[in-house]
């Protein structure tokens, strides 16, 4: 079975960065994606949020190069959490562990574009290059 998303949209905040005492970083932010549909003749805007969580290099490169507003694609996983609060009630929590992600607009003049974007880590197998024998034109 496969558990995969890919994401489009933009962060709602900045990155916040953590350092854990054995030295793992971690890495979070919240993702807006946006569709449209008709309702009642009006065009109507859906707006959902993801919690996404990177780690180790990827999360120390995330927070220096991602901020608030910024268009961002990410490759990751469902996950889902529970726990118990202080008063003794069930919380949950789904995130996108994110394992990829590039940023798809600049910031500034120097920022990289799209073809030029930062690949933190290795996209999974599926979304592998292509091998030239397998391109339908030459």
């Amino acid at each position: 079975m496969y558990n995969k998303v890919t994401l489009i949209g933009n962060l709602g905040k900045d990155p916040e960065l953590k350092t854990f005492d054995s030295g793992t970083t971690n890495c979070k932010f919240s993702l807006a994606t946006s569709s449209s549909y008709k309702k009642n003749d009006e065009w109507e805007q859906d707006t959902q949020w993801h919690n996404i969580t990177l780690w180790g290099k990827a999360a120390e490169r995330a927070a220096e190069k991602l901020y608030k507003g910024a268009r961002v694609l990410i490759e990751g996983k469902v996950t889902y959490r529970s726990w118990d609060d202080q008063d003794g009630n069930k919380k949950y929590m789904t995130e996108i562990q994110a394992n990829f992600y590039r940023l798809m607009d600049k910031r500034e003049e120097s920022e990289p574009t799209i073809s030029e974007a930062e690949v933190v880590s290795e996209p999974s197998s599926e979304m592998s290059k292509p091998k030239d024998d397998d391109l339908p034109f030459f």
